[in-house]
């Protein structure tokens, strides 16, 4: 299980992750970066079953390399069905600066789904959790926790995101086994 949160800016992207990894009910790992940067200016994140993840991860940043971020976000699906990796959980959330804007993309193995956010203005924030959840009748509620956070800290600097994004891991922490207090995170800016 897994959690990783990802908040986009017009100004900048976050992106936070946990660093448990379980197998079979077991914690094998506790600090795991479930995240990769693809350039100075854009990431990958992943969350599911970490060998499939790892592999599209890996794919990710060589096509990346040599076809950018809109045709990444076009092939994802593609790649894991010509790869039958559909059986597997993966979760990926993907972006950056790009093109002198914030975007967004988060994918899912087990929907076939890939969803496109772009920060529009200022007041504007977009965010999107990787969450695998163990519990089945979980009652966490992230987006609440989140907003709540957001309110809390403020929302116009990287700082105060990752503090909410912070008291969020926090929060599934103490209430999901797949997750721990140990996190890494990322920003990134738009100078533009």
């Amino acid at each position: 299980m897994s959690l990783v949160s990802i908040i986009a800016r017009e100004n900048f992207i976050t992106v936070m992750t946990d660093g448990r990894v379980t197998s079979e009910g077991e914690a094998i790992q506790e600090d795991y970066k479930k995240f990769i940067q693809l350039n100075k200016d854009m990431f990958f994140a992943f969350a599911g079953s970490k060998e499939p993840c790892e592999f599209v991860a890996r794919w990710a940043k060589d096509y990346f390399k040599q076809y950018g971020l809109n045709k990444l976000a076009s092939a994802i699906n593609g790649f894991v069905l010509n790869n039958n990796l559909n059986k597997y959980k993966i979760l990926a959330g993907f972006g950056g600066v790009d093109s002198k804007r914030v975007k967004l993309f988060t994918y899912s193995s087990l929907e076939n789904k890939l969803n496109e956010f772009i920060p529009e203005g200022y007041h504007d924030i977009k965010y999107a959790f990787l969450y695998n959840s163990s519990t089945e009748n979980n009652d966490l509620n992230l987006t609440e926790i989140l907003t709540n956070g957001l309110r809390k800290h403020g929302f116009n600097t990287s700082n105060k995101c990752l503090k909410a994004q912070k008291e969020l891991n926090e929060m599934v922490a103490s209430k999901e086994f797949g997750v721990n207090n140990i996190t890494f995170d990322l920003t990134i800016k738009n100078s533009n």
